[in-house]
């Protein structure tokens, strides 16, 4: 530093008037909001860390599929605090982590944030929605009621905050541990680390997990392994079989023309998921190389899963003549027929629309009582022929025949699922 740089001053020696300051800034410590967790009783664990941008992405399918794992806490009091929380700072927070411990009586919730704030964040947005506050020292206690608190300071670059579920005051866990680190699955299967930003990993009992989200080449790509059993096989989208291995596919759709599409496969006792967001959506029998790959570099011998559909068709006839096994291929529509009378029964036609008239389809058979048909058909809407996957599609049903020495025009419908 100059004291005169602009040499308004006669000074006479130049060098007195110059001095050097050097300043230290230690960067923040390695977020492990997990040293908090005593081990004792301690049934399972697990941190997540990432970038604002990995919060936004986490949010965003937490908010469109439920799922846990997008969560940013498990509690929905914290949760409630801290999501406006990150909402006012988004800008001023660079890195979030957060560690879950579970307990048999209790849990823990340990939030750090970096980035430029103040020690105070947590107490201003606690004030804000009038939660009750205590400050002893540089320890600030935030009370949300039905045994739980959340106790908030700043230390080594981070303001961190450790909260208690259904159990005592959270002053009484501000303490390090002698932590020993997560025993879970490695993620070496994962591409793309080094733009991660988002990661988890954790375990409970006797089974574990880790995930990662990362962005690149133009599109968000998430990938999960877990170790356990009980895993469902049943399967809400399509399911296609790939290189001897059973997979399921899921979509959502969201405004913006943003589609979130899920892969599941299962594997002894492993599975996989990946999730891709985008704008287009894939064809339902695709596999990317991403999904076989992640496979692939677990070296898991085990035999697939095989998935079964979790969605069942249905459909009503309004007369004695009853149907079953409504089935669906792409534009094709199977239905079985079955004569309910104590009568023979002669089928002319059916027809199925969803809007304006359908187009029938002749049969021409005669029915026993007790003897069933299946008939093939197509589904109308507005004259044109309905194709592609239906997933919750209410179609209409004209059913033409005669019995008992009369002609019956029936009706009907179909609740068409997969």
């Amino acid at each position: 530093m100059i004291a005169d740089p602009n040499n308004l001053y006669n000074i006479q020696n130049r060098k007195s008037a110059e001095a050097n300051l050097t300043v230290v800034v230690s960067p923040p410590e390695k977020p492990e909001p997990q040293v908090l967790f005593g081990a004792k009783g301690l049934l399972g664990e697990d941190l997540y860390q990432m970038s604002t941008q990995g919060f936004a992405v986490a949010l965003f399918l937490f908010n469109s599929t439920g799922a846990n794992q997008f969560s940013l806490t498990q509690s929905q009091k914290i949760n409630d605090f801290i999501y406006p929380a990150l909402d006012v700072y988004y800008n001023y927070i660079k890195e979030i982590a957060v560690g879950h411990a579970y307990y048999k009586n209790y849990s823990l919730v340990s939030v750090w944030l970096s980035g430029y704030l103040t020690p105070s964040a947590l107490e201003t947005v606690a004030v804000g929605k009038g939660l009750n506050i205590t400050t002893v020292r540089n320890i600030t206690e935030i009370n949300f009621g039905g045994n739980t608190t959340m106790c908030t300071w700043y230390s080594n670059g981070w303001v961190k905050s450790l909260a208690v579920i259904n159990g005592s005051t959270c002053t009484g866990f501000v303490a390090p541990s002698n932590y020993l680190g997560i025993n879970s699955i490695p993620d070496t299967g994962f591409i793309y680390k080094n733009s991660s930003i988002y990661n988890y990993t954790g375990r409970y009992q006797n089974y574990s997990y880790t995930g990662q989200w990362a962005v690149a080449n133009g599109f968000a790509l998430f990938q999960s392994v877990e170790r356990g059993s009980n895993f469902t096989n049943v399967c809400y989208g399509t399911i296609v079989v790939f290189s001897n291995i059973s997979y399921c596919n899921t979509y959502y759709i969201e405004p913006q023309n943003t589609i979130i599409a899920k892969t599941n496969a299962l594997l002894g006792s492993y599975n996989f998921t990946t999730w891709e967001l985008s704008s287009s959506l894939k064809n339902t029998t695709q596999i990317s190389s991403y999904d076989a790959n992640l496979i692939k570099s677990y070296n898991i011998t085990a035999p697939s899963a095989d998935f079964v559909s979790g969605f069942v068709n249905s459909c009503y006839i309004n007369t004695e003549i009853g149907c079953y096994d409504t089935l669906w291929n792409y534009s094709t529509l199977g239905i079985g027929l079955i004569n309910s009378y104590n009568s023979s029964v002669h089928l002319n036609s059916i027809g199925f629309f969803v809007s304006g008239t359908p187009n029938y389809t002749i049969i021409n058979q005669t029915l026993m009582p007790g003897q069933y048909t299946y008939v093939h058909t197509n589904c109308y809407r507005n004259g044109t022929v309905i194709s592609g996957v239906p997933l919750g599609l209410n179609v209409y049903l004209d059913l033409r025949y005669e019995a008992l020495n009369r002609s019956v025009v029936a009706d009907g419908d179909a609740k068409l699922v997969h």
